[in-house]
Formats: structure tokens, C-alpha cells, sequence
């Protein structure tokens, strides 16, 4: 065969290389679809609604509610978010709130009134029901995570003006209500849901502290929370699971109707606009790299919610290997920060089990008069058995005795607080000896920081819930 005969096959030959390795991209993909609807992965979003997410009857239902104090929330009037942004958490333990601070508080409140009556209705309900919008690759709920986050922060000032009238009857019932509020976002597969449902948690649980180093709280009360408690540790894991197979579904779904649903013509503005999605899906990846973060996915969900350090590995081999690809960052984002996921939830896991131990050691203390001298004294009566440190797979740490709690208080000049410059007071650090006892997780670097002094400082990377004796 002659060179000129060979130049002229040579685009022919390229475009069956082309034809092949499409061909076997698509068959390769096919086929892992295949497998994972024989390893029983829901690979369609109908498929993952009616293995999640059943119907929920209309009157357990409170969706309309929530769509009701969402719009509440909305009003122009309940936009200013005075006090929440960090002077919520100023008072902390025994500490109580600044008085020129209460006044704003009250006022927040009182503007927040309607959201709150909304609220208390939802209380009787245990489910919300789901929207999905799967044409328009657009997940849809009949309320976002962020009213959740709001509500929760509304209740939480509410909780704080309560413990500082002494009402403690009142603050217990809020706490129960914010306990229920966050178990909503959880009920939604986001990733964002997720992290809301940590957000929240947290909140409640440092107004929990807070009510424990206020009040002294019944054995009755002290086992409610303990129970409550361990349930949201137990709704992390699925929260978690369905959050993976979220994504991968999702994926798959865009993927495999992509190309159908380009139009032939239209003008680029409303190309953009409308079939954004699709546009990224044919520049930015191909079927491999979506086959490749499929089995990526997988690996993570096998990776287990306990003991980091020995984890840590894995998780950052699975990030190495998460594909550069656009659409895999804005469908997915499991697998390319799958460490800093991964560390918010063992984090609030840590919480959750040193807030629990700390039920427990109250508990011990009210039934014996005297608190004990390690963990392993609450078991089998308080505790089944001494809960892990989810960072290094070590018991948590318990301390008891006399230590240093740092924190800070608003300069507020003339005792007068002008909303408009609420983010330029500053802080007068503190630092009190307390006696009482705190239990605590090491946290992702493995190691007690600052062990002579306890820092509210998000530089700290313990994890801990102290309880101070009165």
C-alpha cells in the first residue's frame, strides 16, 4: 500500500478509533450500570425515591407548615440577624448574658413571633414529604435546609432568655424542640441537609450544656436527653449513606439522558440558561470518569464512621483519585473533599457521644453524690459501654477537678448597643477556674490541646462538653 493511499484512509482510520472508543466507553458504562442495579445501588431517581422515600400520609405530614414559616421567615422585618452571629455563644456555661444585650434579643424575638407559633405546630410531626423535580435535574423539597438552621437559631435565643429568667421548665421545652427541629434536615439526602443537621445539633447542644451548668436537671430529664441524643448519633449513618447514593444517582441520571435533550437550535442565552447542566456534561467529563467515581463511591461508602486514624489513608487515596471533572464536583462533591466531609461527621459524632457520657456521669453523680472515678464506673448501670473516640479508636477522656475555661464578653461602650455596629464591638477575653468535669475527644490531630486550659478558641481542636459544679 502506497503513503498517498495511507493519507487518504488516515481520517477514516481516526474516526473508527473515534466510533471504538465511544462505543466502548458507552458499553463500559452500561455495564457498570448494570452492576449496580444488580448490587442493589438505586441507578434512576425513581428508583432511589421509592427505595428511600415512601409516601407520607397528608395528616403526619408537615410540609405546609414548614412552606408556612418559610415565608414568615422571609418578611423584610425578620431580616436583621442581630445577636446570632456570635453573641448567642458569647454567654457560655455559667456565664450569663450581657444586659445590654437583652433588650435586642427580646426585640428579635418579638419580630419572630409568627415563626415560632408556626413551629410549635410543627412539633407533632415526624416526617416531611420530598419534591423531585428529575426533567430539570433539580432537587426539590417542600422546604430548605436553611429554614431549619433558622428556626433552630430563633429557638436558641429563646432557650438563652429563658435560662436567663430562671424558667427552666421553659428551656427544656425548647430544647426538645430544637432536638426535633434538626431531625428534619436529616430526613433530606443533600449534602447540604447533612450539614445543616450537624448545625444544628451543635446549637442544641451547647444550649444543652448551657441548661445542664444553669438548672440542675431530673434523672427523668437527664435520660431524656440521653436517649435523643443517641438517636441523632444513629441518624448520622444513614444520613450519611443516602447522601453517597444521592450523588452517584444523580450523576448516573444526568449522564445517561444528557444528549437527547439538547435542542437543535435556540439562542445561546436561553442555551445557557435551560440546558446549562447538559453543556457541562458533554465538555467537562466523559463515561470514564463518571465509571471511575462510581467505584470511588462505592469505596467510600464501605469506609465505616469510626476510628480516622485508621481511615484517614483510605479517604485521602480515594481523594487522589477522584477525577478532575466540573460535573463530578457540582453533581457529586463526595469523593473530592470526601476527607472534610468525612471529618465534619466524626466530629459531630464526638460531640453527640461526649454530651451522652456527660447524661451519664450526672446521672452517676444524683443517684451516688459524688462523681466517678472513670468512665468505666457508669457501665453496665448508666452506659452499656464506654464510648469511643471515632478519631483514634481510644476511649473518650474524662477529667474531674479543677481547671481554666477561656471565654470572651462584648465591650459594649456606655452600656448602650447600637444594632448597626454590632460587628464592631469587640471582645474582652476572660479566663475563670472552674471545678466540675469534662469529657472530651482528641479530634482529627490526635492529640489533648491546650490540657491546662479549656478554649472555646475554633483553634482548639478538642472536642468536649463540660459540666461545672455549682
Amino acid at each position: 500500500m502506497t503513503v498517498r493511499k495511507i493519507f487518504k484512509l488516515l481520517p477514516i482510520l481516526i474516526i473508527a478509533v473515534i466510533i471504538s472508543i465511544v462505543s466502548l466507553n458507552k458499553y463500559r458504562f452500561h455495564s457498570t450500570v448494570s452492576q449496580l442495579q444488580k448490587e442493589g445501588f438505586a441507578v434512576t431517581p425513581k428508583e432511589f425515591i421509592s427505595k428511600y422515600y415512601k409516601a407520607v400520609p397528608a395528616n403526619q405530614n408537615a410540609a405546609k407548615i414548614f412552606k408556612r414559616a418559610e415565608k414568615l421567615y422571609r418578611k423584610p422585618q425578620n431580616n436583621n440577624i442581630l445577636i446570632i452571629e456570635g453573641y448567642v455563644r458569647a454567654p457560655w456555661l455559667d456565664q450569663k448574658i450581657a444586659p445590654p444585650l437583652l433588650t435586642p434579643l427580646k426585640k428579635y424575638i418579638a419580630r419572630n413571633i409568627d415563626l415560632l407559633e408556626e413551629a410549635k405546630q410543627i412539633k407533632k410531626y415526624n416526617y416531611v414529604r420530598f419534591n423531585y423535580a428529575w426533567k430539570k435535574y433539580k432537587w426539590e423539597t417542600t422546604f430548605p435546609s436553611s429554614v431549619i438552621r433558622d428556626i433552630v437559631g430563633v429557638y436558641a435565643l429563646k432557650t438563652e432568655l429563658a435560662i436567663n429568667e430562671n424558667a427552666q421548665q421553659k428551656a427544656n421545652r425548647l430544647l426538645r424542640k430544637m432536638f426535633h427541629m434538626a431531625t428534619f434536615a436529616n430526613q433530606s439526602p443533600e449534602l447540604i441537609a447533612q450539614l445543616v443537621f450537624y448545625g444544628c445539633d451543635t446549637t442544641t447542644l451547647k444550649r444543652l450544656q448551657r441548661y445542664i451548668n444553669i438548672f440542675k436537671a431530673s434523672t427523668e430529664e437527664l435520660k431524656s436527653f440521653y436517649t435523643v441524643i443517641d438517636k441523632h448519633e444513629q441518624l448520622i449513618a444513614g444520613g450519611r449513606d443516602r447522601t453517597l447514593k444521592l450523588g452517584l444517582t444523580l450523576a448516573l441520571s444526568a449522564k445517561k439522558f444528557v444528549y437527547q435533550r439538547i435542542p437543535d437550535s435556540t439562542k445561546l442565552e436561553l442555551f445557557l440558561q435551560k440546558f446549562g447542566l447538559e453543556l457541562i456534561c458533554l465538555i467537562s467529563d466523559s463515561d470514564s470518569d463518571i465509571i471511575k467515581e462510581i467505584e470511588l463511591i462505592k469505596k467510600l461508602i464501605n469506609i465505616p464512621l469510626d476510628n480516622y486514624s485508621k481511615r484517614k489513608s483510605s479517604l485521602q487515596e480515594i481523594e487522589k483519585k477522584t477525577p478532575d471533572s466540573l460535573f463530578l464536583m457540582l453533581m457529586l462533591a463526595n469523593t473530592k473533599y470526601c476527607i472534610d466531609t468525612y471529618t465534619r461527621t466524626m466530629r459531630m459524632i464526638a460531640l453527640l457521644r461526649c454530651a451522652k457520657t456527660a447524661c451519664a456521669v450526672k446521672l452517676y453523680q444524683g443517684k451516688y453524690g459524688k462523681l466517678p472515678e472513670n468512665l468505666k464506673k457508669l457501665v453496665p448501670e448508666f452506659m452499656k459501654s464506654v464510648p469511643i473516640d471515632p478519631f483514634d479508636g481510644n476511649s473518650l477522656r474524662y477529667f474531674h477537678g479543677d481547671f481554666k475555661v477561656e471565654y470572651s464578653t462584648p465591650i459594649i461602650p456606655d452600656g448602650k448597643l447600637d444594632p448597626e455596629r454590632i460587628k464592631d464591638i469587640e471582645n474582652r477575653f476572660n479566663v475563670s477556674n472552674k471545678s466540675g468535669f469534662y469529657i472530651y475527644s482528641v479530634g482529627e490531630n490526635f492529640k489533648k490541646d491546650k490540657s491546662e486550659t479549656l478554649s472555646r478558641d475554633y483553634e482548639n481542636k478538642d472536642i468536649n462538653f463540660i459540666v461545672i459544679e455549682k
